[in-house]
């Protein structure tokens, strides 16, 4: 489940790099503003916003490696996560909550959405 999720989230930061580079400049009046999709949404933001955030994306997945358990090399554990405290059984919630916005993408499976109290 842990290596399907983050091949997930891999193509869809992939998908939303790929609509800022077909984004349309809105205006000269907004010549730094760009319409383009995330997550299947039509956006409109700044080029530096859209690229931070699929940076900062990119960057979460790989603070989150996982390790697989030597008993069972099918699921593992968030290395972050265990460091801190937090062990469990990958994915960890850090990377579910990156996914929660690509909830509506087909490919997205219900088992990946966090399990936080107070969330459904």
């Amino acid at each position: 489940m842990t290596t399907e999720l983050l091949a997930f989230l891999d193509a869809r930061i992939t998908d939303d790099e790929r609509s800022i580079g077909d984004a349309q400049t809105v205006s000269s009046a907004l010549p730094r503003h760009v319409v383009g999709t995330m997550g299947g949404t039509t956006v409109l933001m700044s080029a530096w916003r859209f690229h931070a955030e699929t940076e900062a994306k990119r960057r979460i997945l790989s603070a989150h490696p996982i390790e697989p358990y030597d008993d069972d090399p099918t699921i593992g554990f968030c290395q972050e996560c265990q460091r801190g405290g937090a062990a469990g059984i990958a994915p960890c919630t850090t990377l579910r909550l990156l996914a929660l916005p690509y909830a509506d993408h087909p490919d997205y499976r219900p088992e990946w959405r966090p399990h936080v109290t107070g969330w459904t």
